[in-house]
């Protein structure tokens, strides 16, 4: 039988952690009945809305949401589709009509009540840090606390382990597409940079921007641009080398991080991305997804800083070309090829 000071360490336990979501400063927080009617939301959340608790509570959540994914949310929740592990994303209007994005992920409650959990991409990782060692000393308190109980200590550590590890795939992964972000970019950019000068190798950089892409999200909707976006990710990814690192670099733009290959070898494997890409159909979508692509490559002792400028630019050079190309960037070797 529980003993009473096992139910008040229990007790004592959801009070903490009910009271990091109240006092979290960057995860919205919003509890739904089985209608979708709100039953409480945190003061993130409220903030976000510009409207008070009680204001809000008892409408249903699609009411402060955007026509399609307020359609989006109820068909969620009546179609009982489990959660995803990459989330899915909201536009919230406040009471200023203004739009803002959040990353969400839903969770199911006993009694066919539903959690939902909001962060704005823009938040910098090391808040969602500092907010992770907090609980992790609330648990730590609780384990002092409660020595005794194997089995409850065991249940806690367990959610903290699952905490670290989604803090680590939102740290360096990108939410919708599960590529890596510009932080892991960044950080595999720069080691790549000192294996390369230490082995007097090439370093290349493959840019991607999916051609006319607002034409797509203005036309078939968000949830459509969303589909396409994570479709050519896995596309992109399937064709790239096992050490090649393949990033979402913002938007519609992709990055792909090929050490050890210079130049042309690049623009060959861009023109496969390339074809790759003409070749995808999307259910919906009555025409070709194509994509153009910029290369540029870091040969040994030149300076790394300006090496995705350079692939910029040979991608801008592919839009202004006429898009569904790729093009490498301007270099003494080849200024006469590329003026021809």
């Amino acid at each position: 039988m529980t003993s009473d000071a096992e139910n008040d360490e229990a007790k004592t336990f959801l009070e903490s952690l009910n009271r990091y979501w109240a006092e979290s400063r960057s995860v919205h927080v919003c509890r739904l009945d089985r209608e979708g009617r709100v039953l409480e939301i945190n003061a993130c959340l409220a903030d976000l809305l510009k409207r008070g608790a009680d204001a809000v509570k008892g409408h249903p959540f699609s009411d402060f949401l955007t026509d399609p994914d307020a359609h989006m949310l109820n068909k969620r929740l009546a179609s009982h589709v489990p959660m995803e592990t990459g989330g899915f994303f909201l536009n919230v209007v406040d009471a200023d009509l203004a739009p803002q994005t959040l990353q969400c992920w839903l969770l199911r409650l006993p009694e066919d009540r539903y959690m939902i959990l909001g962060e704005l991409p823009q938040h910098r990782c090391h808040i969602l840090q500092q907010e992770l060692l907090e609980l992790n000393n609330q648990l730590a308190t609780l384990s002092r606390e409660a020595a005794r109980k194997k089995k409850e200590l065991a249940k806690a550590l367990e959610e903290r382990d699952a905490a670290y590890r989604k803090m680590a795939e939102m740290a360096f992964h990108d939410p919708l597409t599960l590529l890596a972000n510009r932080r892991k970019l960044e950080e595999t950019f720069y080691l790549e940079v000192e294996r390369a000068s230490r082995l007097g190798q090439s370093l290349t950089v493959v840019m991607m921007d999916i051609d006319h892409f607002k034409s797509i999200n203005d036309t078939y909707g968000h949830a459509m641009g969303d589909h396409v976006l994570k479709e050519l990710a896995r596309a992109v990814s399937r064709q790239a080398r096992p050490y090649d690192l393949v990033s979402r670099y913002g938007g519609e733009e992709f990055l792909i991080l090929m050490p050890g290959i210079g130049l042309e070898q690049g623009k060959s494997a861009a023109e496969r991305l390339r074809a790759c890409v003409s070749a995808i159909r999307i259910e919906g979508i009555p025409h070709p997804i194509t994509a153009s692509f910029g290369v540029a490559t870091l040969k040994p002792g030149q300076s790394p800083h300006t090496l995705f400028d350079r692939a910029d630019q040979a991608l801008y050079r592919a839009k202004a070309g006429g898009r569904n190309r790729v093009v490498v960037e301007q270099t003494e070797e080849n200024e006469g090829a590329l003026a021809e």
